[in-house]
């Protein structure tokens, strides 16, 4: 499957979105959708007059929450966690 992975794709998408469960082909569907969030919010809030435009921050932060909503995000962090917590306590 990762030969299946577009080449160009490697040089815009941060490599931690290979560390997901479902290896890269995985990682590269979590980004683009929440790239395709990004994109979608930072275009309705362009038509808005510019007095009414929300703070990029807030895009960018809405962005993240549609990223950690998505099964995948909440698989692979749920191994971290559980990992942290494992080590905390041993």
């Amino acid at each position: 499957d990762l030969l299946n992975v577009d080449v160009d794709m490697f040089a815009s998408m941060p490599a931690v979105f290979g560390n997901v469960p479902g290896g890269m082909v995985a990682g590269r569907k979590l980004y683009e959708a929440t790239m395709k969030k990004f994109n979608s919010l930072l275009k309705k809030n362009l038509k808005r007059p510019k007095d009414k435009q929300a703070p990029m921050a807030d895009i960018i932060n809405e962005s993240i929450e549609f990223m950690m909503s998505r099964k995948v995000y909440k698989e692979a962090t749920e191994d971290c966690t559980s990992e942290d917590t494992r080590g905390a306590r041993g």
